[in-house]
């Protein structure tokens, strides 16, 4: 999603760039030269809405998907789990701690589905 509203968001510029450089001048000739029953100005402002659009539209998805507090919250996860299991190698945590805190680090990454059987690898 980000790689599309940077690239949309490039090419409303772009497209703007020409007429507002060569202003009517430009516009005239290009309108001419290319045979359009409308002047360029007109389909380049349609064309800058759609990917001024489009940009807008991929930012706020990429936000409603949270993927870099997601990332975050995996990563701290991951990390407690390391500290979880060497803590239980060396016998320094209970297995109801070590429950607790495994649950606790399953809340932090809750936006993942849960880990079938199929998928674990287990019978």
């Amino acid at each position: 999603m980000l790689n599309t509203a940077i690239v949309a968001g490039a090419v409303a510029t772009a497209l703007t760039a020409g007429p507002a450089l060569g202003g009517k001048p430009l516009s005239d000739r290009l309108t001419a030269g290319l045979g359009l029953p409308a002047p360029i100005w007109q389909i380049l402002c349609a064309m800058t809405a759609i990917s001024a659009l489009v940009a807008t539209i991929a930012t706020q998805l990429s936000k409603a998907h949270n993927l870099e507090e997601q990332l975050a919250r995996a990563g701290t996860a991951h990390a407690r789990l390391e500290i979880l299991e060497l803590a239980v190698l060396v016998g320094r945590v209970t297995a109801e701690q070590a429950l607790a805190e495994f649950a606790s680090c399953r809340e932090l990454v809750s936006f993942l589905p849960p880990i079938t059987d199929d998928e674990s690898g287990h019978s």
